[in-house]
């Protein structure tokens, strides 16, 4: 049997939130709240926060549940820390759902953003009426819309060399001769005039491929290059960071194991 897991995005919603743990019922829920002490108005995120946590009581005998907080008004706290958990979940979940019908639009469009990498399903719960504003601010629910996704992790695929580039490459702009330098400072190239030829020639048959995927901007000005991330790019590259950071903590943690095994 899959294990399923749902993220509910938290609003001032209740029908929309018990209509999805019905019609896609998991083995576990994650709630995702507001941190009140970052909103304007804490009352927001109070009232974000009772209502989780009253749905939370309601379906505590038949599913396990985990409410996190993140800032609702931050996108790229948001994204990060969206991604952080959908890496979590894919490891013991075979099925990832995401009520997106509640939660501020930044933190749907991070939910929706990180659903392009991952293998996340996406719906949205229709309202049967939407009430005056109030601490639920719609009544029932008619139907579930499953929202597309696309695979990205499928769509780009990254050759090792052009995984090591493409991380040397950030929102600004940077020079194609400082890509170069920092590009042999990693691999430890002590550059000549003809070592820096044969380098430029291979980065930049390397970087018109991350342009050909839309991951890279390219601009020529006063006879210089420059290098930027697109949005596509800049997503993509904070997933990348993450998973090489989880990497070197799980080689880390067999390391001290292997360590601990020998001196047994």
């Amino acid at each position: 049997m899959q294990k399923k897991v749902q993220i509910v995005l938290m609003g001032w919603e209740y029908d929309r939130i018990m209509y999805g743990l019905r019609e896609k019922p998991p083995n576990k829920i994650i709630f995702i709240s507001s941190d009140a002490k970052k909103l304007h108005n804490p009352k927001w995120g109070e009232t974000t926060n009772s209502i989780a946590e009253k749905i939370r009581d309601e379906v505590k005998i038949f599913m396990n549940s985990e409410v996190l907080y993140f800032n609702y008004h931050d996108m790229e706290s948001c994204l990060d820390e969206s991604i952080k958990l959908v890496q979590r979940l894919c490891k013991d979940y075979e099925t990832i759902d995401v009520n997106i019908s509640a939660g501020t639009t930044l933190l749907k469009m991070a939910m929706i953003m990180a659903s392009q990498y991952y293998p996340i399903n996406l719906f949205y719960v229709i309202p049967q009426e939407y009430t005056h504003p109030c601490e639920i601010i719609t009544k029932g629910a008619k139907g579930l819309v499953e929202l597309p996704t696309i695979n990205l992790k499928k769509l780009i695929n990254l050759s090792p060399k052009q995984k090591e580039i493409f991380l040397l490459i950030e929102n600004y702009k940077k020079s194609f001769t400082q890509i170069t330098k920092e590009y042999a400072k990693l691999k430890s190239i002590k550059l000549t005039e003809d070592k820096t030829k044969t380098l430029k020639s291979w980065l930049f048959y390397h970087t018109k491929k991350l342009d050909a995927q839309g991951l890279v901007n390219l601009k020529l000005n006063e006879k210089q290059l420059y290098l930027s991330l697109t949005k596509t790019g800049s997503f993509l590259k904070k997933i990348l960071q993450n998973e090489s950071k989880k990497n070197e903590k799980e080689q880390t943690k067999l390391k001290i194991k292997k360590k601990e095994i020998n001196e047994v």
